[in-house]
């Protein structure tokens, strides 16, 4: 018996141990005479549970897809799938941590609503106390985060004088947690007035901005980033709890034009060695291979910053594993070495050619070997700077002047135009839009506009495509997709860059200059598309050398 009483004690306590740290699917059982508020967010929570799981089982079925096609022998594909997998990883670290997170406040919840000692209780509201603030921090936000936020608050609402005695916070600070729901619930006003990047949300004292810059020197509207100081704009890299989603892209993009690469390593590898916090790592890491991805331009022309990149990477090990380190380190490599040699100049024969004799499907495959050759030779930086030097800007210039001489010279004019229509339907099966573009507007330049876009009507792809009445909606919806192969229209993209060029780079407020991010934002998401679509590939077209010929040899 003794025996017998000894394994019901060891029983009760390992199943106490299990359910505390695997809360029931259903809390009908234990929330019965607890407060409606605590049973709502617990069976919130589980919803949240169960979002998660699914999203962790999809995302191992991605990684597992991935690597198959991984094997292949293709080096270039088997690199794109890796980087693939490093992303995959790097959401699944975040989807854990945040699993985790939601599982330890429902049993903290679940425990509350026993109405165990007093004692306990006081500590337990200092865990929810602390996983609310958590939770506003976190940069993987579901839709009915604002909503879960607002019923703890509400919770610990009737403990607040218990929360500002017994918590070891400072004395306003359970006062803001109360209003987390709230402040995450409204949004906020579209204003000027500077504000800080997490709004009221209480946070750590590592992801907050230098304690002499305060909040003062950071510009939000519409919570997006419009002005800050260098310092500022760093913390809200940096920052998990920054509400700017397309900051990091945009920043990233466009630091070199207001801060040195070796400085934004510096200031990495200083936050990665200081923080305590490995979830802040683990985002100085996720920086680091966002870096590479959006703007890897400056580490490759930079040896001693490409230098010093290899020696951060390699101490990560210690809070990565060393399968991510090396993935990082191998995408590094391909950036630095992967360079777009210039297109292989093809001479014609001897005898005169001209328009007419060459295939439109032949011309029009032939243009988009020229130009994606072209239009992967862009420096995003030299196109800030000097977009009239780069060669595909030359390249639009001739294709004007071809165009004018061919109708020029042509005693039927309206050949010349069929022909020209044709090569562009081709471009624009082809998903090769700068050409597209580009010749069209050179008809137009050349002939009578109205007479051209009446034809180009009875072609409804094109038509649609080209339609300025609706700002180009087809064609902006088509490049949002971010799908491979296109060549998107340089000049679009150029009329982009000139829109903010003459704003002033630093504006200035209570006397203390500001780096002015709004001209640099749409710059950002400019590069980001060339940079993308600089990818593109036409593998399944050959070169057909007096046809390129022709092509190259345009006046």
């Amino acid at each position: 018996w003794l025996f017998v009483g000894c394994l019901l004690v060891v029983g009760c306590c390992g199943y106490c141990w299990f359910s505390s740290r695997h809360p029931p699917s259903s809390l009908s059982a234990i929330m019965q005479g607890a407060p409606p508020t605590l049973e709502k967010i617990g069976n919130q929570l589980l919803r949240k549970i169960g979002d998660f799981e699914k999203r962790l089982e999809d995302l191992d079925d991605e990684k597992i897809a991935n690597w198959d096609d991984a094997q292949g022998d293709e080096d270039l594909e088997k690199l794109e799938l890796q980087e693939r997998i490093i992303f995959l990883e790097g959401q699944q670290i975040k989807i854990l941590a945040r699993y985790e997170m939601m599982r330890q406040t429902l049993s903290t919840v679940s425990e509350q609503a026993f109405g165990v000692k007093q004692k306990l209780r006081y500590h337990k509201s200092d865990a929810i106390h602390n996983m609310v603030k958590a939770l506003c921090q976190d940069d993987l936000k579901l839709p009915d985060d604002a909503d879960v936020l607002q019923e703890i608050a509400m919770a610990l609402k009737v403990e607040n004088r218990i929360l500002e005695k017994m918590c070891p916070i400072e004395k306003n600070e359970a006062a803001a947690i109360v209003n987390i729901g709230a402040a995450a619930a409204q949004p906020r006003a579209e204003t000027g007035v500077p504000v800080s990047p997490r709004g009221n949300r209480p946070g750590p004292s590592a992801e907050a901005p230098p304690a002499d810059e305060g909040n003062q020197n950071l510009i939000l509207k519409n919570d997006r980033i419009v002005a800050g100081t260098i310092p500022q704009l760093l913390g809200c890299l940096l920052s998990k709890a920054n509400l700017d989603r397309e900051f990091e892209g945009d920043f990233l993009s466009t630091y070199h034009s207001f801060l040195s690469g070796t400085l934004l390593l510096q200031n990495l590898s200083q936050r990665f060695q200081n923080s305590p916090d490995k979830s802040q790592q683990l985002r100085v890491f996720n920086i680091i291979n966002a870096w590479l991805q959006c703007n890897p331009l400056d580490i490759r022309d930079d040896p001693m910053l490409r230098d010093h990149m290899v020696e951060f990477i390699q101490t990560m090990a210690g809070v990565v594993s060393k399968m991510q380190t090396k993935k990082l380190l191998t995408l590094l490599e391909k950036k630095i070495s992967t360079k777009v040699d210039p297109p292989l100049i093809h001479k014609l024969p001897d005898k005169e050619w001209n328009l007419m004799k060459f295939d439109s499907r032949d011309l029009a495959r032939q243009m988009t070997l020229h130009d994606l050759k072209l239009y992967q030779l862009i420096d995003p930086r030299e196109a800030m700077k000097n977009p009239d030097e780069l060669l595909i800007t030359k390249r639009i210039q001739k294709l004007e002047l071809w165009v004018d001489r061919e109708l020029k010279k042509s005693k039927k004019k309206s050949l010349v135009i069929k022909k020209l229509v044709e090569v562009i339907v081709h471009c624009s099966r082809l998903r090769n839009f700068h050409t597209t573009f580009v010749l069209l507007d050179a008809i137009c330049q050349a002939d009578d506009k109205k007479s051209v876009m009446k034809g180009i009507k009875k072609i409804p792809d094109l038509s649609a495509l080209t339609d300025e009445q609706d700002d180009y909606g087809m064609y902006r919806s088509i490049i949002a997709e971010r799908k491979l192969a296109a060549i998107p229209n340089f000049k679009f993209q150029m009329i982009k860059l000139a829109e903010t060029k003459d704003e002033p780079n630093e504006i200035v407020q209570n006397e203390v200059k500001l780096v002015n991010f709004a001209k640099y934002r749409p710059a950002g998401q400019v590069i980001q598309e060339i940079l993308f679509f600089q990818k593109s590939s036409y593998p399944r077209i050959e070169v057909e050398s007096t046809t390129m010929g022709y092509i190259q040899a345009l006046p």
